[in-house]
């Protein structure tokens, strides 16, 4: 086994053997658990330039390759193929207490079917709150407006629903300008109760 004076030298030995520079990095701290900041900085300078020039190769491959198909769209003259497509138009979020204290809105995992989401009182901060994926939106039946939605965990006393997660709800802001509610609105009776 050779033997190293300096972890610089013996990275840039392992080097010339090893591809992985993380590889090199925990074999030099293994024999060198205390080496300067300047001798680990030079390691990985010289460790790491082979990556970084390759990387540089195949970015410049990428954009010389996107350069020609451009090339080749607009020589066909399909270049507006590579504008940017119109994001549609979202409905209006409405803000409204719904009849019987449920909002009813179409599955949209299973085609035809449609879920009733109990309607609870919340604040906009309350709502903010709530981890980013447990909040959103759904379309009402006639797909005309959109509403909240939360996945809320703990019921108003603060006992859990269920030991494996939350249950969803539309949510009504408390502290939001109310909208009028649509006149199709059905008349639903809530399916699962708060408390």
């Amino acid at each position: 086994m050779t033997e190293f004076k300096t972890a610089a030298e013996m990275a840039q030995h392992l080097a010339t053997i090893i591809d992985d520079p993380q590889l090199i990095c925990a074999a030099v701290r293994r024999r060198f658990p205390k080496y300067a900041p300047e001798q680990a900085r030079e390691i990985a300078l010289r460790v790491h330039a082979r990556g970084v020039e390759g990387r540089a190769r195949w970015h410049a491959h990428y954009e010389n390759r996107l350069a020609y198909e451009k090339a080749m769209l607009e020589e066909q003259g399909e270049s507006k193929l590579l504008d940017k497509k119109p994001r549609p138009e979202l409905k209006p979020l409405l803000n409204y207490r719904a009849k019987g204290g449920a909002i009813t809105t179409e599955n949209q995992w299973n085609r035809g079917e449609s879920i009733t989401y109990p309607q609870v009182d919340m604040t906009k901060a309350e709502y903010a709150a709530l981890y980013e994926s447990y909040r959103g939106t759904r379309y009402d039946l006639n797909k005309t407006h959109r509403i909240r939605v939360a996945i809320i965990h703990k019921d108003k006393d603060g006992k859990r629903f269920n030991e494996y997660g939350g249950k969803m709800f539309a949510g009504y802001l408390t502290d939001q300008k109310e909208t009028p509610a649509p006149s199709f609105a059905p008349d639903v009776a809530p399916v699962m109760k708060l408390s």
